[in-house]
């Protein structure tokens, strides 16, 4: 199985892959997630990835009666042809499930529930309708109800990215795209040829949302080798500015009282205005070394750049 979903909050789509295969009285599913870093600025691709063993279970002991094998391709998709429906797209989720059925193999497209009028179709073909259930039927008893790909540590969220970095290349093999194009199609997506390995090209392993932000948020104090500091406090770029695309430079006058090395007061001369109250924030924390200032009023330039790579 592999999901298409897309949200409106930063509009990225998200995906996921279920693959479940017997391994003698077990059954091994795994589970996958290719997405993207929090950090919306400048989000970075990652693929998670978890594992688990059901022991002593078969398929059908596990989706019980939600067989995607019971339903034809065909009648499927005459029944979300029957009940479409117009709407508009937020947030929206498909899935593509591709199943083996004895000699055979059955690949079906559940798309998202704005396309049609779901609670009609499930009414009128309750076998249809519980499809839509079948990731979670899977997913559930082999990894909890709460979401694994979500609200973890940055170590926690490590673990699961490795894993993911190690299937790329059986991600990429094409295995999986039969189901991927079937989600996509059921979705508000105007991708032509969907592959793994195009959704793929620009993965560059595993990093976490802090690593993604210190590479793409920069602040400095411009030559800083000129000045010697008993105290100094590092600009911290404010995610505000970083958002609407705000850079460039801030110059600072700063007065110093010379025998302490306190900064008495900071006025910016020029720069964003948000990027000003960040840098007069700031230098108010620094202090020189005493009588390392020659007069009581200096010049700084604090330098903000966006840079994603």
């Amino acid at each position: 199985m592999v999901s298409a979903a897309f949200s409106d909050a930063g509009g990225l789509f998200y995906y996921r892959i279920v693959d479940v295969q017997p391994d003698g009285q077990d059954l091994v599913i795994r589970y996958s997630r290719i997405g993207w870093t929090d950090f919306r600025f400048c989000p970075r691709k990652i693929v998670q990835s978890a594992r688990a063993r059901l022991r002593n279970r078969t398929i059908k002991d596990l989706v019980h009666a939600n067989n995607p094998c019971a339903v034809k391709p065909q009648d499927l998709a005459a029944a979300v042809k029957r009940y479409s429906t117009a709407a508009s797209f937020l947030d929206t989720f498909s899935v593509g499930v591709v199943a083996t059925c004895g000699p055979t193999k059955s690949v079906l497209e559940l798309p998202d529930g704005s396309f049609f009028n779901f609670k009609r179709l499930k009414s009128a073909n309750p076998v249809m309708g519980r499809l839509w259930n079948l990731m979670s039927d899977i997913v559930n008893p082999a990894f909890g109800e709460g979401d694994i790909f979500q609200e973890r540590t940055e170590a926690e969220d490590l673990v699961l990215q490795r894993a993911g970095q190690e299937i790329v290349p059986e991600l990429a093999s094409g295995r999986y795209d039969e189901g991927l194009a079937a989600a996509m199609r059921g979705n508000d997506s105007t991708w032509q040829h969907p592959s793994m390995r195009e959704l793929l090209k620009d993965y560059r392993g595993p990093v976490t949302n802090a690593e993604v932000k210190a590479k793409a948020l920069s602040a400095i104090l411009l030559n800083a080798e000129q000045y010697r500091f008993s105290a100094f406090a590092k600009p911290e770029y404010p995610l505000v500015a970083a958002n609407a695309r705000i850079q460039g430079d801030v110059n600072m006058q700063l007065t110093v009282d010379p025998a302490t090395g306190d900064v008495t007061s900071a006025e910016a001369l020029s720069g964003y205005k948000i990027l000003q109250d960040n840098a007069a924030a700031t230098t108010k924390k620094w202090r020189f070394e005493p009588n390392s200032v020659g007069a009581g009023q200096i010049g700084v330039t604090l330098r903000y750049t966006l840079s994603c790579q």
